[in-house]
């Protein structure tokens, strides 16, 4: 038996007759495989790879199974976190706390920072954001890697939409009119719904599909849009201003190529087991990686943070 990439549950092998030929079949071992006698031999393997492509000699034939065979798990065994995925995430927020203090800066007169009409500060928001949308697509492949926990589904949805209003709430509180009325919290919230409509079409096809609501969303501008709501969706060509705006069009797409890629990559066995075995060493990553384990909770209180020390140092300060 020759073991070419591996699932991290144990696994059964049991080779076994079925009419004429030989068969073989795998199984979680929790369970009985498939089939009848024949030898049994069990792997166990700490690698978080999902597919098993296996090469068994028989006596008289060899068998190998087709490419597209895989080992799915069942839906009690969380898969294994990707140091890769975190790390990505922990640089996206660490980002975004550099973004937003340079705003609170602005905000409180210590420095002059355009952020809603710079080029560079346009461009800086746009790579964060896609940061994290590409980084939740990747997470929606790999979380259908088994079957979807209806129960964690809605627990996680439900964090994210409590989360978002909140924030919706402080900002309508510190900032009125600006207020965060769909911001990137409410974009996750949404696109985890619609990410749903997308998931049984093939990489090329999400990715297309990813394309194509990107250039809606910055092809098509409509007065009619422009009211609060109807902004959201993505198309109005005056929308109402907002600290932080991230609408449905183009945004989406951006979370429909992080699905289309991770795709991609869990049908290359090889690629997927090198990603997953990728452990960086020292601090600074393994503080990313922490962050990137804890966004949603920094993301929720960086930023009272920040402003709440600006604004008291503010006050007793003498300029």
């Amino acid at each position: 038996l020759t073991l070419i990439s591996y699932d991290p549950l144990t696994l059964t092998l049991s080779p076994s007759r079925r009419g004429r030929g030989d068969i073989f079949s795998l199984a979680p071992f929790e369970g009985e495989g498939q089939g009848g006698g024949g030898r049994r031999q069990e792997l166990e393997n700490g690698s978080a790879s999902r597919r098993v492509i296996v090469k068994w000699r028989h006596d008289r034939n060899r068998y190998l199974p087709s490419p597209g065979a895989v080992m799915a798990r069942p839906a009690s065994a969380a898969p294994a976190r990707i140091d890769a995925l975190d790390l990505l995430r922990g640089v996206g927020i660490a980002l975004m706390i550099l973004y937003h203090l340079s705003w609170d800066l602005s905000f409180f007169g210590y420095a002059e920072v355009d952020l809603f009409n710079d080029p560079f500060w346009l461009a800086a928001r746009t790579f964060i954001v896609s940061i994290f949308l590409v980084a939740s697509g990747i997470s929606h492949a790999l979380a259908r890697r088994a079957a979807i926990d209806p129960q964690k589904f809605l627990n996680r949805f439900t964090r994210i939409l409590a989360a978002a209003i909140v924030v919706t709430i402080a900002t309508a509180t510190v900032f009125q009119e600006g207020f965060v009325f769909f911001g990137i919290l409410h974009n996750l919230a949404i696109a985890s719904l619609l990410i749903a409509v997308f998931a049984g079409l093939p990489y090329w096809a999400v990715a297309l599909c990813g394309a194509a609501v990107i250039f809606l969303g910055l092809d098509v501008n409509l007065s009619f849009f422009d009211i609060r709501q109807l902004a959201w969706i993505g198309f109005a060509a005056n929308p109402p201003f907002s600290v932080d705006y991230v609408p449905i069009f183009p945004w989406f797409g951006a979370t429909l190529l992080g699905f289309a890629f991770m795709q991609l990559l869990l049908g290359s066995p090889g690629i997927m087991g090198r990603l997953e075995g990728w452990k960086p060493g020292g601090r600074i990553p393994d503080l990313l990686r922490w962050m990137g384990q804890k966004t949603l909770l920094i993301y929720l209180i960086h930023q009272p943070i920040l402003f709440g020390a600006l604004w008291v140092l503010d006050k007793i300060s003498v300029r």
